[in-house]
């Protein structure tokens, strides 16, 4: 069976075309950025029982704040 996306006829040199192309590939990079917030903060909280001064902890929460402030400000180069 074919991937949805060969399976689709496509008329070659629409800009219909390139323009879901480019919403598609936006929402996959917004859904990989949220991911990647939602693994660091899943793991911050489980870090609790195996670090105890909480250091560990704190730099995974920031980090996943980081990541989403570049995100906010378009610093990821046009990936708004």
């Amino acid at each position: 069976m074919l991937p949805e996306r060969q399976a689709r006829p496509v008329v070659s040199g629409t800009g219909s075309d390139r323009v879901g192309d480019k919403i598609e590939t936006s929402l996959r990079l917004r859904a990989d950025q949220a991911l990647r917030c939602a693994w660091l903060r899943v793991h911050a909280d489980m870090l609790g029982a195996v670090d105890p001064t909480g250091q560990l902890r704190a730099n995974l929460l920031d980090f996943a704040d980081l990541l989403e402030v570049a995100e906010d400000h378009g610093w990821f180069g046009g990936r708004r």
